[in-house]
């Protein structure tokens, strides 16, 4: 949630804005963020809203209903007011309908449930990356098949996906969601791209940091120690032909230690 909120806010970057990105950050697909453009829902204040299409977005786009709203993601239905944390926001929503028009606007304490202080205008992001639909919940189940096999029984991650629900840790197979990912370099298109001193160490060793704990999850797998699987590396990050490949239309500037240097 926290990421998608990130991407938002690059998307509405303003023109020629820098970009600080971590070496990971750079390596690992990510879902296309103009889909965000497509699963939005802007709130303003005297706006005419229906509180069933309101329910429905919210449901579509993985919030969870619940009695109290304390948590990113949660939404609650009480009559004609509607709280919702939503996870471009620091505070909860809490909405006053009066009929179809929205009266009221305001965000509250969760913990206290208090109304704080009123606003116009609010915009709600899906809770996760994950948009699941009844053809993402396909995608998932004949990429998991594809990649762990046909036999499931009792396979509590594939069961509960199944069932319609978003399961703790999700997003470590969020490339079985989806039939093709994007990466930072296509989604920031920069010009220029500016290589810190350290970056080709840092890349180096970041990929052989995924290969190891790839080689270890698959081993405690067999030997039943965990009942985690391991998705493959290239699934979640670009490798180094990838990586240059994105690179080539790219403008590349690289830092590097000056030998004899004594500043």
């Amino acid at each position: 949630a926290t990421r998608l909120n990130l991407f938002w806010q690059l998307i509405q970057r303003p023109a020629g804005a820098l970009v600080i990105i971590s070496m990971r950050s750079l390596l690992t697909r990510i879902i296309d963020p103009e889909l965000l453009k497509e699963h939005l829902f802007e709130l303003k204040l005297k706006d005419q809203i229906s509180l069933d299409q309101l329910k429905l977005f919210l449901v579509n786009n993985s919030y969870l209903r619940v009695d109290t709203v304390i948590a990113p993601g949660e939404f609650a239905v009480k009559g004609d007011i509607i709280d919702i944390f939503p996870t471009s926001s620091k505070y909860p929503y809490r909405l006053d309908l009066f009929g179809n028009q929205l009266e009221r606007l305001r965000t509250f304490d969760p913990l206290t449930q208090i109304s704080k202080e009123k606003i116009e205008q609010g915009l709600l992001l899906p809770a996760s990356e994950i948009i699941l639909n009844q053809a993402k919940i396909k995608l998932f189940q004949d990429q998991y098949k594809k990649y762990f096999g046909a036999s499931l029984n009792q396979d509590q991650l594939y069961e509960t996906v199944s069932n319609g629900v978003l399961a703790q840790g999700i997003e470590n197979y969020l490339p079985l969601f989806y039939d093709q990912l994007s990466n930072f370099i296509s989604f920031l298109a920069p010009e220029i791209i500016i290589f810190t001193q350290g970056a080709k160490a840092a890349k180096a060793n970041f990929f052989k940091e995924i290969e190891d704990y790839y080689q270890q999850r698959k081993q405690a797998l067999k030997r039943r120690a965990s009942a985690y699987k391991p998705l493959p590396t290239n699934l979640l990050y670009l490798n180094e032909k990838q990586l240059a490949d994105s690179l080539k239309p790219l403008k590349q500037i690289e830092f590097h230690h000056l030998q004899g240097a004594d500043y």
